[in-house]
């Protein structure tokens, strides 16, 4: 169950840049800086007999548009940043994020509801 939120555009731009990084040279890449860039590291791996895929965040267009390879000059005319560039809006940029929300009934009974935001 897809659900909005928001990232700053450096943030989501770094993530991208880290993700692009390990799929090119997943044994180069950059040490982790922080936690999200170690979960990344950990799991976004192209072979799923080692692990299990990687959910990563994705912007609105990127939600909408899935099939586009690459969605970053769609992302930087989101309403949102408009609105900044625009002046409308001040302080650091956002932008519309599409998280997920998966829900585990782990049992028949009605005790027993996993919730995981990814």
């Amino acid at each position: 169950m897809p659900y909005i939120h928001w990232e700053t555009e450096p943030k989501l731009l770094n993530m991208t840049d880290y993700i692009k990084s390990i799929i090119k040279e997943p044994k180069t890449a950059r040490s982790p800086g922080d936690r999200h860039e170690f979960l990344i590291q950990a799991y976004l791996n192209p072979d799923p007999e080692q692990c299990s895929p990687l959910h990563i965040r994705r912007t609105l267009d990127q939600y909408y548009y899935y099939s586009l390879e690459d969605t970053t000059e769609r992302d930087k005319s989101q309403l949102i940043s408009r609105m900044f560039k625009e002046k409308k809006l001040e302080g650091e940029k956002y932008l519309i994020m599409v998280d997920q929300l998966w829900i585990w009934i782990l049992d028949r009974g009605e005790d027993t509801v996993l919730l995981l935001l990814v």
